[in-house]
């Protein structure tokens, strides 16, 4: 399969998994998720998917997609892991998710 960029020069070869068929269009949770998540990554201070989820982020049908978010925006320079809190959604049982921040705020900000 291609390795090709998408609009914010994130290589796309994650989404060709065997087994997997290629994902051919954004879902459609993505984009205002995507936005979501840029916004808060602006405001200084740490972040989790909670907080997302409080600022209106739709859930996609898959809970693990949202790491597929969390990763793109890493490596995009938007984000930065800043280590690991007590989810506070029921659903999550008090599993770890991770806390990011924008890296902005940490003077790694993407050229």
């Amino acid at each position: 399969m291609a390795n090709t960029a998408d609009s914010h020069g994130v290589s796309t070869a994650h989404m060709y998994a065997p087994g997997r068929p290629a994902v051919l269009e954004v879902p459609d949770w993505f984009p205002e998720a995507w936005a979501i998540l840029e916004a808060r990554a602006e405001l200084p201070g740490t972040f989790t998917v909670d907080d997302l989820c409080d600022d209106g982020m739709a859930r996609p049908d898959r809970p693990s997609d949202l790491g597929a978010l969390f990763r793109k925006a890493q490596r995009a320079g938007i984000i930065q892991q800043a280590g690991f809190v007590v989810s506070r959604r029921k659903e999550r049982h008090k599993g770890p998710v991770r806390v990011w921040i924008g890296t902005e705020h940490t003077g790694e900000a993407a050229a």
